[in-house]
């Protein structure tokens, strides 16, 4: 009989202190402090992956710090999650930067330029806000001539750039680099208090989402 009460005090024991984590994790991420939940939240399938999207600028020095971090964090992400990036049009040459991305998009060179880009702009002191140092940078990198203009004077990469201007308004994207999750909630280093903790919020939002989800089938 003793055996069988210490059982049950141990599941008693164990229970609660699930409980207390749980409770420690949604009291340690408060909407609205750590993190953003959007007003009018983009409307996706629960069959859909969940999708994280980075918001960045090329010439900020803290996305160019923290893209290491985040592409090792990329890796960690479940089958279920989609990684996507959308540049912000902050301030002067911001919307060339996000010509640039696009570009890149467009001729299929975005894993082999995008820290190349931010390398020239940060560690090689480049401007790349003209066409003739654009060109030149994509020429150097394998691209021709020739391509690189039809891509760059295209109207995909200017409706992209469109596209990637509303989305910044529509999640209030007011500092960079910060992340977007399941098109529901918006998080930044600045309200998570660091980039590093940044991902774990957005770790935890994922999980959220995954939860709902879940539940929302099993009903």
């Amino acid at each position: 009989m003793r055996r069988f009460t210490f059982i049950g005090v141990a599941l008693a024991g164990m229970m609660a202190a699930a409980t207390a984590m749980a409770g420690n994790e949604v009291a340690r991420y408060q909407p609205g402090q750590d993190y953003k939940v959007i007003d009018k939240p983009v409307k996706r399938s629960a069959s859909e992956p969940i999708r994280v999207r980075e918001f960045f600028l090329y010439s900020c020095p803290h996305c160019f710090k923290f893209e290491p971090t985040l592409e090792k964090w990329i890796q960690t992400l479940g089958d279920d999650v989609v990684f996507d990036r959308s540049p912000v049009l902050f301030g002067s040459g911001a919307k060339t930067y996000a010509r640039i991305y696009y570009t890149e998009r467009q001729l299929g060179v975005l894993d082999q330029l995008h820290r190349k880009i931010f390398d020239a702009i940060h560690k090689q002191h480049r401007s790349l806000q003209s066409r003739g140092t654009i060109r030149a940078f994509f020429k150097q990198h394998g691209v021709s001539g020739k391509r690189f203009k039809k891509a760059y004077d295209s109207q995909s990469v200017k409706q992209n750039v469109t596209q990637a201007e509303k989305r910044m308004r529509r999640f209030g994207v007011r500092a960079v680099p910060s992340l977007e999750v399941a098109g529901r909630y918006w998080v930044s280093g600045r309200a998570a208090g660091s980039n590093e903790r940044m991902l774990k919020v957005a770790k935890y939002l994922i999980a959220k989402t995954r939860r709902a989800r879940q539940s929302s089938e099993s009903e």
